[in-house]
């Protein structure tokens, strides 16, 4: 969408036919419906035409029809609230604002919403607000950034919304805590939206500060302390907050139980879950995920039997307890009702752990769509079973078709080289990580080479790259490069570096060995 377009000054225009009606009035509630579940924003069907009747023969009653074009925007019937803008004898800024909102609502129809702000008259702060909400919508950060910048007046709801693109993506916190920190006022929903926030990135800390400021929570709140504890590991931080919130329904006890499943406290999630006074298909999930998370097929099957309805999620769940037996993971594949890609990369995923190449291979030809996730299990598998070059040529052709590695995928490929003995290029693609794909090199990927380097010969190589870590270098990278003076008979540079690394007990016997 072209920026200049929605930036550029608009100078007044009173080319209407139609009094101007207060836009506060049905704009606000139309925003606070975007806040609300969709399940609390659903109109019937029936009684459209009934109310466009009544529209139509109200004439000229303006706030008729802007309300029966809000209903059909609330439902995302975008072309329902254009037939119903079109057959309006006149419009105010409330019904363009309206058809606007629909196409915002509806998504990726921002085209059209260029076509009508070049055909509205005038604007307002609601108009700025909801191309806002539009790009924020898209995932087009910097068009909402533009937008934001170009309001000359912000209400609440825009201040939010901007704080919402910010802190609904992943590794823009302080951008998002930044916005918050501008904020001329909050509310409990911009208060919620920054713990929601802080509670993914597993600052509980951070969280808490924002919910003492509140004048009042409601449940996200509560949710969201007791999640940012949760995810820090502070298990007796999350029981306080539940213990603590006057709150006691089905969306805190699932967090807690959540809480207990991901502190690795399975039997207390267990207990927990058989104390809760009801269940609804989440709550099964968050126990028979526990489970298989854990592995734990022997006490995941009789949960997922007990179920008294299942999706995705629970055979998805119940695939995934059978990660230690790759033959009872196909027996639920194949009887799955439905499967999704996160289902497909699963017994993907489970083959490659096995060793089976043949299997994952066979899975990964059939899947019906890939992802970077599901290529790194392939490459992973590859490299397990001995397969260097087929890793090697598949991470070709996953570069072909337009996918870019993560730093797992980058970690299966130093791997495949290693086992091939391909040290140039090996130190290549430690270069092409930072250089091609904005990748860090980490600790694994720098002992990966470090370990080729020695097993090599090339110690003094090994232990310039040692040096050169940008971080300190754990025991595996010691390990990696005293094993290989030993096998090259290298005593000095071993017990130099042993010297150098005195801290570390693993590097003792090593140290003894290299100087047999």
């Amino acid at each position: 969408m072209r920026i200049a377009a929605i930036t550029r000054d608009r100078p007044p225009h009173t080319k209407h036919t139609a009094e101007v009606v207060n836009a506060n009035t049905v704009v606000s509630i139309s925003f606070f419906a975007a806040f609300c579940p969709v399940s609390s924003r659903r109109f019937p069907a029936i009684g459209f035409e009934r109310h466009s009747d009544e529209a139509k023969n109200k004439g000229n009653d303006f706030v008729a029809w802007n309300s029966l074009i809000s209903s059909f925007a609330s439902i995302g019937n975008a072309s329902g609230a254009k037939n119903a803008f079109d057959a309006m004898p006149g419009w105010t800024i409330v019904s363009w604002n309206a058809l606007l909102d629909a196409y915002a609502r509806k998504g990726q129809q921002l085209r059209r919403m260029e076509s009508l702000l070049d055909a509205m008259p005038e604007w307002n702060v609601v108009s700025w607000t909801i191309m806002l909400k539009a790009f924020t919508k898209e995932g087009q950060i910097d068009s909402a950034v533009a937008v934001f910048d170009s309001m000359q007046e912000r209400s609440l709801i825009s201040w939010t919304i901007f704080l919402q693109a910010y802190a609904a993506r992943s590794g823009h916190l302080a951008q998002a805590r930044n916005v918050f920190e501008r904020m001329p006022q909050h509310d409990a929903v911009s208060c919620n939206v920054m713990l929601v926030a802080f509670a993914q990135a597993a600052d509980p800390a951070s969280a808490k500060r924002v919910f003492d400021s509140m004048r009042q929570w409601t449940d996200v709140s509560w949710i969201s302390l007791l999640a940012a504890f949760a995810r820090n590991g502070n298990l007796e931080g999350a029981k306080n907050t539940f213990d603590t919130s006057p709150f006691r329904n089905l969306l805190l006890s699932t967090a807690m139980l959540q809480a207990f499943a991901q502190s690795g406290h399975i039997d207390q999630a267990q207990a927990f879950f058989e104390s809760m006074p009801e269940w609804d298909l989440v709550a099964w999930n968050t126990l028979l995920t526990a489970f298989a998370q854990a592995g734990d097929l022997y006490s995941a099957l009789p949960v997922f039997r007990k179920m008294p309805v299942k999706d995705i999620v629970s055979w998805t769940s119940l695939l995934r307890a059978c990660s230690r037996d790759p033959a009872a993971a196909s027996i639920v594949f194949h009887s799955m009702p439905q499967r999704d890609i996160v289902a497909w990369t699963s017994i993907l995923e489970i083959y490659s752990q096995a060793g089976e190449l043949g299997a994952a291979r066979s899975t990964f030809d059939r899947m019906p769509e890939l992802d970077t996730i599901c290529w790194t299990a392939m490459i992973f598998a590859c490299s397990r079973s001995s397969a260097g070059e087929q890793a090697l040529e598949l991470y070709a052709l996953m570069q072909m078709e337009g996918w870019n590695p993560n730093g797992v995928t980058c970690l299966n490929v130093l791997a495949a080289c290693a086992h091939l003995g391909l040290v140039d290029r090996c130190q290549g693609f430690l270069g092409s990580m930072i250089l091609d794909h904005g990748l860090s090199p980490g600790i694994e990927h720098i002992s990966c080479a470090i370990d080729l380097l020695g097993r090599m010969g090339r110690l003094e190589q090994a232990e310039e790259l040692l040096r050169a870590m940008p971080f300190s270098p754990d025991a595996a990278a010691i390990r990696a490069l005293l094993s290989s003076s030993r096998t090259h008979r290298d005593v000095d540079r071993a017990r130099r570096r042993a010297r150098s690394s005195c801290s570390s007990l693993a590097t003792i016997p090593l140290l003894s060995n290299a100087m047999l």
